[in-house]
């Protein structure tokens, strides 16, 4: 967070080098960004290279921090459906003063350009009772 006086230009994620972002991100309305990321082979006469998913809070960019139960679901370039435990995958790049990652291991593949990203996260318990009465 800034300082009293500074200005607030929000926050962003450093890449690896070569890793490249070429899908669009996905926001969920539980606070959550989704995105891939893409690192191609080093040889570039090689097709391919390695996909990675990232979930981040939408307000600080920092790790979610076991705080999803749910799946994501992606097909990459090789055919493979990738399904991702939204709980437990997220291992790598770990943020400031986080002990949890942002980002999945390596995928084997290219992500699809634009969106092709699923996110089934199970909805939030209901508060209310429901009574029903008949006529």
């Amino acid at each position: 967070m800034p300082e009293k006086g500074e200005p607030d230009n929000g926050w962003y994620i450093s890449l690896d080098a070569g890793e490249r972002v070429i899908t669009n991100p996905l926001a969920s309305s539980v606070g959550a960004v989704f995105f891939t990321t893409f690192v191609p082979k080093p040889d570039i006469c090689e097709y391919g290279g390695s996909t990675y998913l990232w979930g981040v809070r939408h307000d600080t960019g920092g790790s979610l921090k076991n705080s999803f139960k749910g799946k994501a679901i992606l097909q990459v370039s090789t055919g493979v459906i990738e399904e991702v435990n939204l709980r437990t995958q997220f291992t790598d790049k770990v943020a400031t003063n986080e002990t949890v990652g942002r980002r999945t291991g390596a995928m084997d593949g290219v992500p699809p350009t634009e969106q092709g990203l699923s996110i089934v996260i199970p909805p939030k318990p209901t508060k209310k009772v429901l009574h029903i009465r008949e006529r």
